[in-house]
């Protein structure tokens, strides 16, 4: 898988993994668990779920979701367009999207996204979800809050 990971990533860096700085990053980042990775290269930032070939790479307003670890990729449709800013997959086909101005999107299918309510209207700049239900958010001005029930109710923490 780490060799798959790193081609992946190669093929998809800015010089197409031609310049010995992108070839060190695409290495580094293979090397992690692909349940920590979430990383950013061409404006795209790639999050993979754990075990799968599901993947979700997303650039400001647009998603798109691979089937087949990166190798063709389909535009996953947010309705309206928000920019997104970080995401988490906790599972094969569980992913959570977060942005400005308090967004939290989820995906319990690996296609269909749901946008999840969420008490305060500042950006989210980071999100770390443990399952379909569960996740924590962190805004820009640093708190977190998190919830347990898919995002019915949010604690902060």
């Amino acid at each position: 898988r780490v060799g798959d990971d790193t081609a992946f990533l190669k093929k998809n860096s800015p010089s197409g993994g031609g310049s010995e700085a992108a070839e060190q990053r695409a290495n580094a980042d293979a090397a992690r668990p692909l349940a920590e990775r979430t990383e950013a290269f061409t404006g795209w930032t790639l999050v993979s779920a754990p075990g799968g070939t599901l993947r979700w790479r997303f650039a400001d307003t647009r998603v798109e979701r691979s089937s087949d670890g990166g190798t063709t990729w389909q535009v996953a449709a947010i309705q309206p367009p928000a920019a997104i800013r970080a995401g988490s997959a906790a599972f094969a086909r569980v992913c959570w999207l977060v942005g400005q101005g308090g967004l939290v999107l989820r995906t319990v299918d690996g296609d269909t996204w749901q946008r999840v309510p969420f008490p305060e209207s500042a950006d989210v700049t980071a999100v770390a979800a443990t399952d379909a239900n569960r996740a924590r958010v962190t805004l820009a001005d640093g708190r977190t809050f998190a919830t347990t029930d898919a995002g019915r109710t949010w604690t902060r923490q």
